[in-house]
């Protein structure tokens, strides 16, 4: 798991991310994909990015690639 501010939240649908790239407090970039729905859509974590609010991102990694499997506000 990791908590940062997102930076960057692209749609795959209405209610899917394609890509979530969070900042963690040390300031490095996290970036991940997901392999379906997760508890927040692209819209909920925009809002998050605006406010400067951090996230909790739960995660695997698979293949060299970090798969969003969670997420908590």
């Amino acid at each position: 798991m990791v908590r940062g501010v997102v930076v960057e939240a692209i749609d795959r649908d209405i209610a899917e991310i394609e890509t979530l790239s969070i900042r963690d407090g040390d300031g490095r970039l996290w970036t991940f994909t997901t392999d379906g729905p997760l508890e927040k859509n692209g819209a909920h974590l925009r809002l998050h990015q605006v406010l400067g609010q951090a996230i909790e991102v739960r995660y695997e990694e698979r293949e060299g690639r970090l798969i969003a499997t969670g997420l908590r506000d």
